[in-house]
């Protein structure tokens, strides 16, 4: 069984019962999981515009009501590279999942 110090040093990053019901309550969350959160794709708009105006990422999480503390650094530069490089392609950045 795998507890959760070894989660984080495989880069897992588990959110727990009140971390999913505090990002329920986000108007910009589609849905969450333990493993796993779906941002609108309003959201996801707004990031990519804000982020072009010169803004940093975990500024435009902040800014949306996000607990970056719960998001962390790592999850936020991901999404953050995966909605700039569909933007920069001219994809749409519908979640289809």
């Amino acid at each position: 069984m795998i507890n959760k110090k070894d989660m984080t040093k495989m880069g897992i990053n588990k959110f727990t019962t009140e971390e999913i019901e505090e990002l329920k309550q986000n108007p910009y969350v589609k849905r969450v999981s333990s493993s796993s959160i779906t941002y609108t794709k309003e959201f996801k708009e707004l990031f990519v515009l804000k982020h072009s105006e010169g803004q940093l990422p975990h500024q435009i999480f902040s800014d949306a009501g996000f607990d970056i503390t719960v998001l962390k650094q790592r999850r936020i530069n991901t999404a953050s590279h995966r909605w700039r490089e569909k933007a920069k392609q001219g994809e749409s950045l519908e979640d289809l999942r």
